[in-house]
């Protein structure tokens, strides 16, 4: 019928992304809609099993409906002849319209995993405790992080005992995994993230510029402490949130650790170099200005640091 030549490559592309952002069931209504049933022209005198009807295929390009053969219609669409054919017995049946879909929604599947299964996994990841990261929490504010010491494989292990102590069917580590990436916006230690979003997206020169030039000027100050009396450069900033006690046994996963926190202070000075740092306890304090303002504060005041100039980034 030569199909190559009745359609061009644009139209194609666009059948195809047409066909493409349909659901499942008006996917089976396009395709029943486009294939017309007819009795065959002429009967073989001699074969075994006469064809009880032909099929006619069309496509709609530019308001013009363009007959093709099956072997064109399936590569347009980009679908398999069983699928033709699976449309084709209801169009023979004599159908106004396709079946709705069926796919997921029939009951031969014994090994589904059910709705009280599910929730059993999930009363179990709910079990370890989270927290939300420093960090990045304006970029993720939903995303909460599970202990560093745990992975998903560490979990669906301590999962299967607590199936045993609990009588309960475990699933699959497939399963587990599955709900565990779907029901929840789960981490694993904190991200390692000290980029805002402008240096995430990349796109910004201007940016990136007043970066280049805050940085150059952070070297000029550390110079100029380094050569210059009276004049103390220091960096600080919180690191690293530690649980305590840090241990590894699976009872301590299922527990609320302390945090504690630390502050570092690096000071760079014509007389002195070195590093100082304050902790303390999520009980004894947060993580806001008032207590790094305090933390700065005091360390002022065990340097005594009095009559110079402080620089601190």
């Amino acid at each position: 019928m030569k199909c190559g030549d009745k359609i061009s490559d644009d139209q194609r592309q666009t059948l195809l992304s047409t066909f493409y952002s349909l659901d499942e069931d008006s996917k089976n209504n396009y395709i029943f809609h486009n294939i017309t049933a007819y009795d065959p022209v002429m009967m073989r005198s001699n074969a075994r099993k006469h064809r009880q009807k032909s099929y006619a295929y069309y496509v709609t390009i530019d308001a013009r409906r363009i007959r093709i053969c099956k072997c064109a219609f399936a590569v347009l669409h980009q679908i398999s002849n069983s699928k033709i054919d699976h449309i084709l017995q209801q169009v023979a049946a004599g159908q106004s319209a396709p079946k709705p879909a069926c796919r997921g929604k029939h009951s031969n599947r014994p090994k589904k995993m059910s709705n009280e299964k599910i929730e059993q996994v999930k009363e179990h990841i709910q079990l370890f405790p989270a927290h939300s990261s420093h960090y990045s929490r304006h970029h993720n504010p939903h995303r909460i992080y599970l202990s560093p010491d745990l992975n998903i494989n560490r979990m669906y292990s301590l999962y299967k005992s607590w199936c045993i102590e609990k009588n309960y069917e475990p699933v699959s580590a497939r399963s587990y995994r599955e709900v565990f990436n779907t029901q929840f916006n789960l981490g694993f230690g904190v991200p390692k993230s000290d980029t805002c979003t402008q240096c995430d997206l990349g796109v910004s020169s201007e940016h990136k510029a007043a970066a280049e030039e805050a940085f150059a000027v952070q070297k000029q100050d550390k110079e100029m402490a380094k050569s210059t009396d009276s004049v103390y450069y220091i960096t600080f900033d919180l690191q690293k949130t530690l649980p305590l006690p840090k241990l590894s046994t699976s009872i301590a996963f299922y527990l609320r650790q302390l945090w504690l926190y630390n502050l570092g202070i690096y000071l760079e000075s014509k007389n002195c170099t070195s590093p100082y740092f304050h902790i303390w306890t999520e009980a004894d304090g947060g993580r806001g200005c008032s207590e790094v303002a305090s933390c700065i504060l005091a360390w002022t005041d065990i340097l005594n640091v009095t009559e110079c100039h402080l620089v601190c980034w």
